[in-house]
C-alpha cells in the first residue's frame, strides 16, 4: 500500500457512504468499489489500480471502531499541519503491516494470489505484490527460471442456447501474447460457468492456468431466470384457437388447442443445465406470419 497514504480524500465520500453508516453498509459500498476496480478487471489500468487501493485504505479505516472513531474525531479539522492525512488533524496508520488478507476475505473480495505471481513473501508484504512492478519484473524472471508457478490467464467465451444445451468446439485467447486455441465446451453449460484449461497459462513451473468463464449471449426477447429460459412466440387467432406445432430454438412446442393470449407453456429441459424453458403465448397475427416466414428461409 505503501509506507505512508497520503491521499486527501475522506474514506466515506471515497466509499459513497453516509457518516452514519453502518459496518454492514461500509462493506457492501466496499465490496461494490473493489470489484469494479479490481486488479484482474482492470489489468494495466494503473488508474483503477490507484483507486482500488484507496477505497482499501479508506474500508482499513472505516472498518476499525478506534480508527473510524479517531477519524472522526479529527478527520474534519481544517487547520493545517505538516502531516499529510486525508483531512487536517488526521494522519491514517502505516498500512504496509496491515493484515489485507483478512480485509479482503472478510469483504468477500478474491484476491488469486498465486496469478499475481510474486516471490515468496510473507504476510505483510502481500499486498504490495498487486501494484510493484519491482516486484512483477522479479516474478517474471524467476518464472522463466522455472522457480515460480506460471501466471494464470482469465478470458471470456460467449456461447448461444444451443451451443451451451449441446456443447460445442469454440476457438478462445487467453492472452494478447498467445495464440487462440481450441476448447471444447461440454453439454450443459451454465451462465457463468468456468473452465479450467490446465497448463494453458504462463510459462512457468509448473506453467500457469486458463480460465474461461461462460457467457450465454441470449437473443432478443429472451430471458435467464436462475437456469430457465423464459420467452414469448406470435401464434396467430386460428393457431391458437386449433392448436398447432411448432419448433423453438431447436425444441418442439405443442401449443394446444383454445389457447389465449397470456397462457403460458412449459418446454422440459429446453433452458440451460437441464431447466425449462417458459414460453408466454401472444396472438399477434402480424408477428405470426413473420415467424413463419422466417422459419420457411431458415432465418
Amino acid at each position: 500500500m505503501g509506507d505512508v497514504a497520503t491521499s486527501t480524500h475522506d474514506p466515506y465520500q471515497l466509499l459513497g457512504v453516509a457518516k452514519d453508516a453502518s459496518a454492514e453498509e461500509i462493506k457492501s459500498a466496499y465490496r461494490k468499489l473493489a470489484l469494479k476496480y479490481h486488479p484482474d478487471r482492470n489489468p494495466d489500468d494503473k488508474a483503477a489500480e490507484e483507486k482500488f487501493k484507496e477505497i482499501s485504505e479508506a474500508y482499513a479505516t472505516l472498518r476499525d471502531p478506534d480508527l473510524r472513531a479517531h477519524y472522526d474525531r479529527y478527520g474534519h479539522q481544517t487547520r493545517q499541519t505538516s502531516t499529510p492525512g486525508y483531512a487536517g488533524g488526521y494522519t491514517p496508520p502505516n498500512f504496509q503491516d496491515y493484515d489485507w488478507q483478512t480485509l479482503f476475505k472478510e469483504a468477500g473480495v478474491v484476491i488469486n494470489w498465486d496469478s499475481r505471481g510474486s516471490a515468496p513473501r510473507s504476510g505483510n508484504a502481500v499486498f504490495d505484490a498487486l501494484f510493484q512492478h519491482v516486484t512483477q519484473m522479479a516474478a517474471q524472471t524467476m518464472r522463466q527460471q522455472g522457480l515460480l508457478k506460471g501466471e494464470d490467464y482469465e478470458s471470456q467465451l460467449f456461447l448461444s442456447i444451443e451451443e451451451a444445451q449441446k456443447g460445442a468446439h469454440k476457438k478462445v485467447k487467453l492472452a494478447k501474447s498467445r495464440p487462440e486455441i481450441e476448447v471444447s465446451v461440454p453439454a450443459g453449460m451454465r451462465d457463468g460457468s468456468r473452465l479450467r484449461l490446465r497448463g494453458q497459462g504462463g510459462y512457468g513451473n509448473p506453467p500457469g492456468d486458463g480460465y474461461v468463464t461462460v457467457k450465454i449471449d441470449l437473443p432478443l426477447g429472451v430471458a435467464l431466470v436462475g437456469n430457465e429460459l423464459h420467452t414469448e412466440i406470435a401464434v396467430t387467432g386460428g393457431e391458437a384457437d386449433k392448436g398447432t406445432t411448432t419448433s423453438l430454438f431447436g425444441h418442439s412446442l405443442n401449443i394446444p388447442p383454445k389457447s389465449k393470449d397470456g397462457d403460458t407453456l412449459k418446454i422440459p429441459s429446453a433452458g440451460l443445465a437441464g431447466a425449462d424453458m417458459i414460453v408466454t403465448l401472444r396472438v399477434a397475427p402480424m408477428q405470426a406470419w413473420w415467424r413463419k416466414a422466417r422459419a420457411l428461409i431458415g432465418v
